[in-house]
């Protein structure tokens, strides 16, 4: 097995692949801004993206992106222009899928679910 080699885009340290981009040390730093994050809208849930970023130290950006990956759900209030804009950007995305699937005469692809996952114990045996 070869193993591939990366730097770090955060700190720049070379690091084993992993599919982040960053580095595991990163990672978890991350991961703790954003456990922190989310307590802090939690709590102060009229406040606007920018305090939420000035208030805990993290990049608007990378809330944004936490947003449009829906680890943070957020409604908009007012002032939170950026968080406007994306919502109003995502509604189009949306919109245009649903607009291309009713002129190629293909409803837009509902979410698949699944059956609950019953583990190994539950395979039948089919005899022939």
């Amino acid at each position: 097995m070869t193993g591939g080699f990366e730097s770090c885009t955060a700190c720049g340290r070379m690091y084993a692949f992993l599919a982040r981009g960053v580095c595991a040390d990163c990672l978890n730093a991350r991961e703790r801004l954003f456990h922190d994050t989310r307590t802090w809208l939690r709590r102060n849930p009229s406040a606007t993206i920018e305090t939420a970023a000035e208030a805990t130290g993290t990049d608007i950006e990378l809330i944004l992106e936490w947003i449009r990956d829906g680890r943070i759900r957020r409604t908009a209030q007012p002032g939170d222009v950026r968080l406007a804009e994306v919502q109003a950007a995502e509604d189009r995305r949306r919109r245009l899928q649903e607009d291309l699937g009713a002129a190629a005469g293909t409803a837009p692809e509902a979410p698949t679910t699944t059956a609950p996952h019953r583990g190994f114990n539950t395979r039948r045996n089919h005899h022939a």
